[in-house]
């Protein structure tokens, strides 16, 4: 798979480009949102975000364990619109 990521300071330009095989991503304050990875033999995908039923169970299949995680729900009345 293959990661392409545009921080703050280059939108507008060439995103970076990283292989990977497994993406975590998370709000501003640390909560996971976004999990994605390879898994299987054939090269399959899963991918989960915060609102999934298997969000908690995606996460832990791919090793993220950080104790009791509760991200069903993230508060974003704080953030700027746009």
């Amino acid at each position: 798979m293959i990661v392409e990521v545009a921080d703050r300071m280059s939108l507008g330009h060439a995103p970076i480009r990283l292989p990977a095989a497994q993406v975590l991503v998370r709000d501003d304050v640390g909560n996971p949102i976004m999990v994605a990875g390879e898994f299987g033999p054939t090269g399959s995908y899963r991918v989960s975000h915060v609102g999934d039923s298997d969000f908690q169970r995606v996460l832990k299949m791919f090793g993220y364990q950080e104790g009791r995680l509760n991200v069903e729900e993230v508060d974003t009345s704080h953030l700027k619109q746009g």
